[in-house]
């Protein structure tokens, strides 16, 4: 794996960074460009070639016909072992006066089969035997051979003394008599007409293939448009169905509405490229509650003022419960315009959300990226996130509700023990107080005395059990404070009325971070709980209550410096195994744990551990 990614590494370097951060479509132009040059560079060059040499073939096709014409006869009836005759020499040096063979042909050798040159333009090379090799082997194998010379053997030295190239051409002579080649011509033709032909053929060659490349390009780019089109398409819908897949888990996964509404106006913004969007949230009358904005940054927003009042087009969704496009906003009749310092906005998408026949709020965008009015394909698109959103905010006012019961249903359960625990105590003081009366009547007024001893302490506990209890109800969760504001309420009411010092010890941020309602009664109730056996039979002088997190796990400890018991030794249903079972009861309903640490002597240690309970409180409402 390492290999692997040091060579992608080595090859991102090598190539260019504009290649690198160019989009697919545009890296597989830029290949298939370069692939296409290459290709007509190699194909260019090879149909160049190919024209040269069919235009020097035709030339020695040519050649080999002036050869027969002019040369054949007198040729044929030489003796190449031997030198020519005078009378032939100058027979053939007429040639290049004044004939049309002269006006093609500048200059000509004739050639014995064992390389000895019979005749030429240069008489001093006449006679010299010279290496057999190139095309001269090649004609006396039967072969017409043509090809631009530069004139460099020494063969050449008359031809190169007045021309810089000339085309050369080896003609076979062939033996009428026998099928033979008895000797070899050689002529020297001008390049221009030649080349001219040459440049023609080959502008119109590297003509035809850079057409050819050309419109294979066009056709690849026009197919790679097509494809890149259809898979731009397909990515869009299959962002967009991650997106609504996220959306989904998000909406389903929260209690509390904030966050995943926010995700949903800005999931649906990204999605359907909007400018700006919000989500409204209405009570029962249709007034808004909450809003949720995307695309408007903080200064503009507190310039604008106070969030919308559901008038205008947001009326008309909440009113009618119908979908709106509108193309211009301004000319709609439910316009009631912008406010002072609100951006401009033209296109307007509204979605009521709605949830059994009830409109909960309304999902609306403005002013696509593109400036192109609101398509049906955008309208489903935020259909379903109105849809989604519509669910989450139904269930979470039934989760308030529930917490709502939750804290009543606890407040009942501090009033009946309250109410159980008086008619013990008034079940105590009748007996009491009826001994105390029969005591007297008998004179024994030491019994008397301590009756009446015991009758003065239990008013006296009953009345701190009550005093305590009303102190729990009056700061009971659910009241809109924070779980600090309410812990530490409680803490300092409970330290003035036991005369016990507590302190609250907070190791996180309490104001900025929250936890669930139906924790927090059980927790709550557990410090309650704690406090409560601290007073009672702990005989402390001070406690410490702790706020702690670890992770995502909320701990909370009430530690005092009482006289401690031993756990192990304690008895079912008496103190404080029966108050213990009951907070580590409350702990367990919500998924959580209880542990004692307590030694006689060494004061007494609780510790309750709630797991995923920590969550961030809304701080992206909008």
């Amino acid at each position: 794996m390492a290999s692997v990614l040091a060579e992608r590494t080595r090859i991102s370097r090598v190539i260019p960074r504009w290649l690198r951060e160019l989009s697919l479509e545009g890296r597989f132009l830029v290949f298939s460009l370069l692939v296409l040059l290459a290709g007509a560079l190699v194909i260019g060059t090879w149909v160049s070639r190919a024209i040269s040499d069919g235009v020097l073939s035709r030339s020695a096709a040519t050649s080999a016909l002036y050869a027969e014409a002019f040369l054949g006869p007198a040729i044929h009836e030489q003796e190449f072992d031997e030198p020519f005759p005078p009378a032939f020499v100058e027979e053939m040096d007429a040639l290049f006066v004044s004939t049309e063979f002269g006006e093609q042909v500048v200059s000509v050798k004739l050639w014995a089969p064992d390389g000895t040159l019979r005749y030429s333009r240069a008489p001093e090379l006449i006679g010299r035997q010279f290496e057999v090799k190139g095309g001269l082997a090649d004609a006396l194998e039967g072969e017409v051979s043509s090809h631009m010379s530069n004139l460099e053997g020494t063969e050449n030295e008359f031809e190169a003394r007045h021309w810089s190239r000339l085309i050369e051409t080896y003609v076979p002579i062939w033996s009428p008599e026998e099928n033979e080649v008895i000797a070899v011509a050689e002529f020297y033709e001008l390049p221009d007409e030649l080349l001219a032909e040459l440049s023609e053929a080959r502008l119109t060659g590297w003509l035809i293939v850079g057409s050819a490349t050309l419109v294979m390009f066009l056709l690849l780019n026009g197919m790679m448009r097509g494809a890149s089109k259809t898979i731009r398409s397909q990515n869009a819908t299959l962002n967009q169905l991650v997106a609504l897949h996220r959306s989904t888990l998000a909406l389903s996964g929260e209690t509390r509405a904030a966050p995943a509404l926010q995700e949903a106006v800005e999931l649906s913004t990204q999605l359907v490229k909007a400018r700006y969007g919000a989500l409204a949230i209405v009570d029962p009358e249709g007034r808004i509650v909450d809003f949720f904005t995307t695309g408007i940054d903080d200064e503009t927003r507190a310039r604008i003022g106070e969030p919308p009042e559901g008038r205008g087009l947001l009326g008309e969704l909440f009113r009618t419960g119908k979908r709106l496009r509108v193309q211009n906003m301004q000319s709609h009749p439910a316009s009631a315009g912008f406010p002072p310092h609100h951006p401009e906005m033209t296109h307007l998408l509204g979605v009521p959300m709605v949830h059994q026949g009830r409109v909960l709020g309304a999902l609306y965008l403005t002013d696509r990226l593109d400036g192109q009015p609101f398509t049906a394909i955008d309208e489903e698109i935020v259909g379903m996130f109105a849809t989604h959103a519509a669910v989450v905010v139904q269930n979470a006012r039934l989760y308030d509700e529930v917490q709502a019961l939750a804290v009543e249903s606890e407040r009942h359960h501090i009033a009946r023990e309250m109410h159980d625990g008086l008619a013990q105590v008034l079940g105590f003081v009748n007996t009491k107080a009826q001994a105390a009366e029969q005591f007297l009547r008998n004179g024994d007024t030491g019994n008397a005395r301590h009756h009446l001893a015991e009758l003065s302490e239990a008013a006296r506990q009953v009345y701190a059990d009550i005093r305590e209890g009303i102190i729990a109800l009056r700061v009971q969760s659910g009241s809109g404070r924070s779980l600090r504001q309410v812990l530490e309420k409680y803490v300092e009411e409970f330290r003035q009325f036991a005369r016990i010092d507590v302190e609250v010890v907070w190791e996180l941020d309490g104001e900025e971070l929250d936890i669930s309602q139906t924790i927090e009664v059980q927790l709550m109730r557990i410090v309650q709980e704690a406090l409560t056996n601290v007073r009672r039979h702990a005989h402390a002088r001070s406690a410490v209550v702790t706020f702690a997190r670890q992770g995502e796990t909320v701990e909370i400890t009430i530690a005092d410096d009482g006289q401690g018991f031993d756990p192990e030794r304690i008895t079912r249903g008496s103190w404080p195994q029966f108050g213990l079972q009951a907070m580590r009861e409350r702990a367990e309903s919500v998924g959580g744990s209880l542990e004692i640490d307590s030694h006689p002597g060494q004061g007494t240690r609780v510790s309750a551990r709630f797991p995923g309970a920590l969550v961030q409180k809304d701080t992206v409402r909008q």
